[in-house]
């Protein structure tokens, strides 16, 4: 991978900001519980242990990534947890099907990768168009690329259908 030439690529959340979004959690919780039970140790200890929970799962789970770089026959698998960065390679050859779930009320949009052994969550935070253009090279290459919820535009987008997204609403004028 090192030598390949990377096409597509997302980087994934830094560390600085997963513990920025864990610690907005726990001081929302802690202050809901500060509120409710009016006893300041309590919340504080109840905030406190949610916080390292939230940090340490972020850490623990093994198949869930947030980023990824893609280039001629590989897809590296990228995350920053709280000790080091994990990084997953894997050919394009050895994906079965992606799978791309769309963004809905409280959770959020992925892609799901799956192979013979193993499958691997993707968090996506592309804008849709861009995410697009991914999927669509990895259906060139070869990549069963399905969609959970039908999203017409995009589905004429990888059918070859549309040579672009967003659809534009131009007139040209004939004379």
């Amino acid at each position: 991978m090192k030598t390949d030439r990377v096409i597509f690529e997302s980087r994934p959340r830094t560390l600085k900001s997963s513990i920025n979004l864990v610690l907005i959690i726990s001081l929302i919780i802690g202050t809901i519980l500060y509120f409710v039970t009016d006893n300041l140790l309590i919340s504080i200890l109840v905030a406190t242990g949610l916080f390292l929970f939230l940090l340490l799962f972020n850490s623990i789970e093994k198949n869930s990534f947030d980023g990824w770089a893609i280039s001629e026959e590989r897809i590296k698998l990228l995350k920053t947890t709280l000790f080091d960065k994990v990084e997953f390679d894997l050919k394009l050859s050895d994906i079965n099907r992606l799978i791309y779930s769309e963004r809905l009320p409280r959770k959020p949009r992925y892609l799901l990768i799956e192979t013979q052994k193993e499958k691997f969550k993707i968090y996506c935070r592309q804008d849709i168009f861009k995410l697009s253009d991914t999927l669509k090279y990895l259906k060139i290459k070869g990549v069963k690329v399905e969609l959970e919820r039908k999203d017409h535009e995009i589905q004429l987008y990888l059918d070859d259908k549309i040579d672009m997204i967003p659809i534009t609403n131009t007139k040209s004028t004939q004379t």
